[in-house]
C-alpha cells in the first residue's frame, strides 16, 4: 500500500501533462514533447509507400519559435502528445530582465523572464493579452493576439499620385520597438492593423 500511495502522484502528474498517442494520430495544432522539448505541429503528411510501412511527415516548431524541424514518425510510432495549459494576463511593464504581468482573473501580477518574450516583445503595449503557456508547473511559452493595432509614429509623408499599388514604405511603431511596411496612402497618427505572427500590415485601422 505504501508503495502505491508514494507512485501515485508521479502517474497523476505525468498523466495530466501529456498523453500517449500514435504516429499516424498526429495532427495540426497538437504539441509534441521532441528531443526533449516541446514543438507544435504546422503541418503533417500522411505517406503510404509501395513498399515498407506507411508514415507520417511532419512539420514542427518549437513552443519558444527558436526553431523549426521536419521528422518522419511511423504510423505505430508511440509519440507523447503534451497538453498545455493557457492563462491569460494583462501587459503591465518591463522590469529590468522581467515582464510583469497581471493575472486577468485574479488581478495577481507576476514576473516572468524576458527570454520568453524574444519573439513577441516588440508587440507588448499596456494592456495587451499575454497567454502564458504552462506544462504542469513550468511556463514554456507566451502567445499574443493575432491582430493588434498600433499607430503610427514615424513614416515618410504621403506623395500625391502614390497609388496603393505603389511600393511599400517603413513605418515606425510602438514606441520605435516594431518596424512594418505600410502601404504609401499611411501617414503619422493613422492607426493600422499588424500580424503578429510575421509583423506584416493588414489593414489601416478605423477610428
Amino acid at each position: 500500500m505504501q508503495c502505491e500511495l508514494q507512485f501515485w502522484p508521479v502517474f497523476l502528474y505525468l498523466f495530466a501533462v501529456s498523453q500517449k498517442i500514435l504516429g499516424n494520430d498526429i495532427r495540426v495544432g497538437n504539441v509534441l514533447e521532441y528531443r526533449n522539448a516541446l514543438y507544435q505541429v504546422l503541418k503533417r503528411e500522411h505517406v503510404k509507400p509501395g513498399k515498407g510501412g506507411a508514415f507520417v511527415n511532419v512539420e514542427m516548431k518549437s513552443i519558444d519559435g527558436a526553431s523549426k524541424v521536419n521528422h518522419r514518425f511511423r504510423s505505430d510510432e508511440v509519440v507523447f502528445k503534451a497538453f498545455l495549459e493557457e492563462e491569460e494576463y494583462h501587459y503591465l511593464f518591463k522590469e529590468g530582465g522581467a515582464i510583469v504581468l497581471m493575472n486577468l482573473a485574479t488581478y495577481e501580477q507576476v514576473s516572468v523572464g524576458a527570454d520568453l518574450f524574444v519573439d513577441v516583445e516588440k508587440y507588448l503595449k499596456e494592456e495587451v493579452v499575454v497567454k502564458l503557456l504552462r506544462h504542469g508547473d513550468k511556463i514554456v511559452g507566451v502567445k499574443v493576439q493575432d491582430n493588434l493595432t498600433y499607430t503610427v509614429e514615424e513614416t515618410e509623408p504621403y506623395m500625391k499620385g502614390q497609388t496603393v499599388t505603389s511600393s511599400y514604405k517603413p513605418a515606425t511603431l510602438n514606441g520605435g520597438l516594431l518596424k512594418v511596411m505600410v502601404p504609401p496612402f499611411i501617414k503619422v497618427g493613422d492607426q493600422v492593423v499588424v500580424k503578429t505572427e510575421d509583423g506584416t500590415y493588414v489593414e489601416r485601422a478605423e477610428k
